[in-house]
């Protein structure tokens, strides 16, 4: 082994003879020279090897550093200069099944290659804003240049970047080697920008409650549990504390403030809060309270309009998020799981609240099941004077507005286009409304509307379809009952179809109805969770001046329910009334799968 060693080889083990063994030669440019040799006695002779290319692969004399994964360029904490211009297409192009719908799109760009030693445990944010720059892809690859963690082609956080830059948050390790692949928008750029990276902030101390009446400050958050105290939060001091009020956030009568922004919290000491939420608002994301340790946020909005809310943050735990207005008792939205983030942990919560301003909320933070830890809130308003590229029936029509683009009842995508927006062709061409149904491997839900009290169930969900008459229509849906849990079924039922005026953002007065109306039911074959068939269904409900449609199977006794599953195109909200005499609420955060002649 030693000889071996000395002579710069690879040894193959004791007792060994060539024969056992693969000696992988590869391109080893010492100098502008190209030799021949194995990783280690390139290693020897200080040379550069280049794995997977021989020497009339690769040119030792005209190699550029980074234009291989093999070459990457160290880059560090804060800004990096970069520059793509005179680098080669990399083999093996990143698999953009980890940031769908954000326009990776590699295609055989010019990349370059660039090495980072992570600095901190935590979210790590990695961004190629620079509004000198061109339209970027990133990639992601955690110790090795084949392990693709994560990917992005547009960033949706917008400031004063090129129209079109990437960005990845990630959960980073200390000490571990991180590659940055740096490509362009369908292959077509290159050229100088900036990769800045910016590690996890350092924690911050606070005052620390040991009993009633006793305090400490400057203590961490693990050093406070170390004690036995409970952490009041980062930037606390014991002047500002009543620790005999229990800690800060704990109980909705003591909340953190909460502003746009990030807002760290941590609910590992936190205790129960009474009464659990109503989950019937956000049915079917898992919000799952359980009796979970909880946190109480308040914030105060300073503008009328949407507000976005999510736990997102690659660090953190599977969360469940409950929004009040006006009181602790209030429940106006909740949710237990949320998709189309990116850099966030595998469950995370998240919702939409068009927010008054001068009215303060309260965000109420939990977990699935229970479960408990750290995590951020962060809070951002959309301006309502943003546009962008708006798809009706297939078609991109303009850049609108949101509240413009659902008026004309279309689709809304932020951050992009006409030209760079690819709109989702309708499920039912020539239809008034044309909502698909998502697919298997989509972030698809399905929710109960249907009417069967002698199985404790009357759930109705309404659409938003604003439409001048309709006639025939389909739905999609699954077939399932609960009896302690889910199980399919196949019992053929009718329908309780029923048309609503808009009353300001949700079903207002009832204007037509139809009950128990038969339905042709078509199995897709489509197997959602791996066990449970989609089904359409198509139906006959004449009305006029339909703002809203509602669609529940008629049950009763019949031990089957219909779930009706989600789409993709829509204002991203659907309506249900869970018959517990509060009437409709909106903020399920999703569509319905539907079309209308």
């Amino acid at each position: 082994a030693d000889d071996c060693a000395a002579a710069g080889g690879s040894y193959l083990g004791d007792n060994s003879m060539c024969s056992d063994g693969g000696c992988v030669a590869a391109a080893c440019c010492v100098g502008t020279d190209c030799l021949m040799l194995t990783g280690d006695a390139c290693g020897g002779f200080g040379g550069t090897w280049h794995d997977g290319y021989d020497c009339s692969s690769w040119d030792c004399a005209a190699s550029t550093p980074g234009d291989e994964c093999a070459d990457a360029i160290d880059v560090y904490d804060g800004a990096n200069a970069f520059d793509t211009t005179n680098m080669t297409p990399s083999g093996n192009e990143p698999d953009d099944s980890l940031c769908p719908g954000t326009f990776l799109d590699w295609m055989g760009s010019q990349d370059g290659w660039y090495m980072y030693v992570a600095t901190m445990d935590g979210v790590t944010n990695f961004t190629s804003c620079d509004s000198a720059s061109y339209d970027t892809s990133f990639a992601l690859y955690e110790a090795t240049c084949d392990n693709l963690v994560a990917c992005n082609g547009d960033s949706a956080n917008g400031g004063a970047c090129q129209p079109y830059y990437s960005e990845i948050d990630y959960a980073t390790t200390a000490g571990t080697v991180y590659y940055v692949r740096i490509g362009a928008y369908l292959g077509d750029g290159a050229g100088p920008g900036t990769l800045t990276i910016t590690p996890p902030a350092e924690p911050v101390s606070g005052a620390c409650c040991i009993d009633d009446w006793t305090c400490m400050d400057d203590l961490m958050s693990d050093e406070c549990t170390d004690w036995g105290g409970t952490f009041m939060g980062e930037g606390t001091v014991c002047d500002s504390v009543d620790c005999a009020a229990g800690a800060a956030g704990d109980e909705c009568d003591n909340p953190m403030v909460a502003n746009l922004g990030a807002n760290a919290f941590d609910t590992s000491a936190a205790t129960p809060s009474s009464p659990d939420p109503d989950e019937t608002q956000c049915e079917g994301t898992y919000l799952e309270w359980g009796g979970s340790n909880d946190v109480w946020f308040t914030f105060t909005a300073t503008n009328d309009g949407s507000h976005h809310f999510t736990t997102c943050d690659g660090a953190s735990y599977d969360t469940s998020m409950v929004l009040y207005e006006g009181s602790c008792d209030n429940q106006v939205t909740c949710n237990g799981d949320s998709t189309g983030e990116s850099g966030c942990q595998t469950y995370y919560s998240a919702f939409d609240w068009n927010c008054v301003a001068g009215t303060k909320y309260y965000i109420r933070l939990g977990g699935w099941q229970a479960d408990s830890g750290a995590g951020t809130l962060t809070i951002s308003f959309d301006d309502p004077t943003e546009t962008a590229a708006c798809c009706v029936m297939g078609d991109c029509v303009g850049e609108y507005t949101s509240a413009d683009c659902s008026a004309a009842g279309g689709t809304w995508y932020q951050g992009d286009d006409c030209s760079t927006v690819a709109c989702p062709q309708p499920a039912c061409p020539g239809s008034q409304v044309s909502q698909n149904v998502h697919g298997v491997d989509d972030a698809w839900t399905a929710g109960t509307s249907t009417y069967d009290p002698t199985g404790a169930a009357d759930y109705e969900r309404a659409e938003l379809v604003n439409v001048a008459s309709m006639g025939n229509m389909t739905v999609w849906g699954l077939q399932l009952f609960y009896n302690g849990g889910w199980g399919a079924c196949s019992t053929d039922y009718n329908f309780n179809i029923r048309g609503y005026d808009d009353g300001g953002g949700m079903p207002g007065t009832m204007t037509s109805e139809t009950l128990d109306a038969p339905a042709t039911k078509t199995a897709t074959g489509e197997l959602y969770a791996g066990a449970y068939e989609l089904m359409q269904w198509d139906m006959n409900h004449t009305a006029s001046n339909v703002g809203w449609v509602s669609v529940q199977s008629a049950s009763d006794g019949l031990g089957c329910w219909f779930l009706w599953m989600s789409s993709g195109v829509g204002d991203g909200d659907s309506a249900m009334d869970a018959g517990d005499g509060l009437g409709w609420v909106t903020g399920q955060g999703f569509d319905l799968a539907i079309c209308i002649d």
